[in-house]
């Protein structure tokens, strides 16, 4: 787009000046030093928005440095690269100096006498050419394309924030630590009473609890949006079919899971301090394991078998998305975390009365004064644990947000640019006004011009859309690959700016003095 703009104004300003270089040739300049002023000239300039455009790339690296999910940044820190930046600079010179050489060529061909004649309205109408015509319905095009993919994408955006997730993750604290094997045995003989591991948990909720500005808090195999693992499951009775059934996810919660959440109860009750090892064994399942295995059959009293022991259901919490806000929940169930406790890391969450950051040193402290040895790890608030799962989104949205206002503002200003040229033709506006032409007919020629070129570059902007969108599918939420709504709305907002950028030289159209451009001739 900027090539493209940066080839119009070229074009635009040799035409603007050929009689000038038509008098230098008149007066004995050679073809030669003509052709090598406009290349000096566009050297020049290209060369001090090269140095700029460094500068801009540098501050736009950082950027991105900060907006890119972690899991990008992972990847490679975004930085300048020696052999892209002499592409685009390479780039840049080649425009600037074939688009240069153009015009210079043109005015070799022009004699004198028809450049005085033509003057300024020689090089107007010139402004018509298909050449500069072509080059600004491509700008458009294009800025049609990228706008049409920031606002599929902030659609989605839009829509991910919509999303019930099935629990709360306002002033929600997370954090993981894992329980050495060597201090805390698990014997799978006696499973699932493991007395130190089940005591470790017993206290460190506790302390949790008894922390100041603490609602609630649970221990947990995995948070609400940590996918975890999936267990093969028998029910008990219906052992031929349960074959067909799959895997259910599988978490290992304390009683104030969730409470701590905000995951609803719709059935039966939860777990409480007294689901403990020495108790009859407890599931609790989430709606859409109901919905898929239990749907003809009371599911209170059912009983599941995994892991070699038998559990028996005693309520239905809500759906929780535990792949992401883009996915539909899992079917689910939960083991009373006492009845089936961690094998490997686990998580606590406390949810505080106000910010939950205040309360990560009284969440250290209480696991150090279990066990002074243990870590805690991987600390964040939930809040930015559903910023994090729609990372992608975010990221690309504001990068084609940016990348599209960089194109609709070079689009607007290369139809500013013919519509400029456009209002130059002061003869035939003088004329047509003497002849009966009103302002507001001479409005309508010059902002038509600018219009028509912005409309053409939408029509073809519509295919690059289609295009775009099918490569941005896989990150659409809830829109359609080819949304409507965002056409029209894109639509829109280019012809908009196109109106805008013509408005300045439509209205210095019409300021035109018919007797003084008549008297001029």
């Amino acid at each position: 787009i900027a090539c493209a703009n940066v080839a119009n104004l070229l074009l635009a300003r040799g035409a603007a000046r050929r009689q000038e270089l038509a008098v230098a040739r008149a007066l004995g300049a050679s073809s030669w030093s003509l052709v090598r002023r406009f290349m000096v000239e566009s050297l020049v300039t290209t060369a001090v928005a090269s140095i700029l455009g460094v500068w801009l790339a540098l501050a736009g690296a950082r950027a991105l440095l900060r907006l890119a999910p972690a899991e990008l940044v992972a990847l490679g820190r975004p930085e300048l690269d020696g052999r892209v930046l002499a592409f685009v600079v390479g780039v840049a010179a080649v425009v600037a100096v074939a688009f240069a050489l153009l015009p210079a060529l043109q005015a070799r061909r022009s004699d004198l006498q028809s450049a005085l004649v033509s003057g300024r309205d020689r090089a107007a109408s010139s402004g018509r050419s298909w050449g500069r015509r072509s080059l600004v319905v491509v700008q458009a095009a294009l800025a049609v394309t990228l706008l049409f993919g920031a606002g599929v994408m902030l659609r989605s955006l839009s829509n991910l924030g919509r999303v019930d997730a099935g629990f709360a993750a306002d002033r929600v604290l997370r954090a993981d630590f894992r329980l050495p094997a060597g201090r805390y045995p698990r014997d799978f003989a006696v499973y699932p009473k493991w007395r130190e591991v089940n005591r470790f948990n017993r206290d460190l909720l506790a302390k949790l609890e008894a922390i100041p500005g603490v609602r609630a808090a649970a221990i947990t195999s995995n948070h609400p949006l940590d996918a975890g693992f999936t267990n093969s499951f028998v029910i008990v009775g219906r052992e031929d079919e349960s074959a067909e059934f799959g895997e259910l996810k599988t978490r290992m919660v304390s009683a104030g899971y969730f409470e701590t959440n905000g995951v609803s109860l719709i059935d039966g009750r939860l777990f409480t301090e007294h689901d403990d090892a020495e108790a009859s064994l407890v599931l609790l399942v989430n709606q859409a394991t109901v919905d898929r295995y239990f749907a003809a059959a009371p599911v209170l009293g059912q009983r599941v078998r995994f892991w070699g022991l038998e559990r028996e259901i005693v309520g239905v919490v809500a759906n929780e998305r535990m792949h992401g806000l883009a996915e539909a929940a899992p079917p689910a169930m939960y083991a009373a975390l006492a009845q089936a406790p961690q094998v490997a890391s686990a998580t606590v969450m406390v949810r505080s009365d106000s910010d939950p950051r205040a309360l990560v040193g009284g969440v250290r402290e209480a696991v150090k004064a279990l066990d002074p040895e243990l870590a805690v790890f991987r600390v964040a608030t939930m809040e930015e644990t559903v910023a994090s799962s729609v990372a992608r989104w975010s990221f690309t949205s504001r990068l084609l947000a940016a990348f599209a206002l960089a194109a609709i503002l070079l689009a607007a200003l290369g139809i500013y640019g013919a519509a400029y040229l456009v209002a130059q033709r002061r003869h035939e506006f003088g004329v047509r006004m003497a002849l009966g032409a009103s302002r507001l007919q001479i409005m309508t020629a010059v902002l038509g011009e600018g219009l028509a070129l912005g409309a053409t570059g939408v029509a073809l902007g519509l295919l690059g859309a289609w295009a775009l969108s099918a490569l941005l599918a896989s990150l659409l939420f809830e829109v359609a690959r080819f949304d409507p709504t965002t056409l029209v709305v894109v639509a829109g907002c280019l012809l908009g700016s196109a109106l805008v950028a013509c408005a300045r030289p439509a209205l210095r159209a019409t300021r035109i003095d018919p007797a003084r451009v008549l008297g001029a001739d």
